[in-house]
């Protein structure tokens, strides 16, 4: 989520954390706990457990709140991290 300025700048923030749903908070806590990135791929085998309908929407609407950012790697694989409230500001 960003914000405009007066002078054509963009402001980053993240959605507060109570707005996101509950399986959005699933995959957060999940790229929070792992610590290093993991493709799109793999976070779906890792939780497919949890039942997440829509996996695709889940992990683009976090990236659009904020919460998950994604980077390419050398190899080029997408990569997804979670943001620490505290990095996004």
């Amino acid at each position: 989520m960003s914000q405009q300025t007066l002078t054509g700048g963009e402001i980053h923030r993240m959605e507060p954390f109570a707005k996101l749903t509950a399986n959005e908070r699933i995959i957060y806590n999940f790229l929070k706990s792992m610590g290093r990135g993991y493709t799109h791929d793999q976070i779906r085998v890792a939780l497919a457990s949890t039942g997440i309908s829509t996996f695709d929407n889940r992990l683009r609407a976090l990236r659009q709140k904020g919460w998950v950012i994604s980077t390419e790697d050398r190899c080029g694989l997408l990569l997804f991290f979670a943001v620490k409230p505290e990095e996004n500001k």
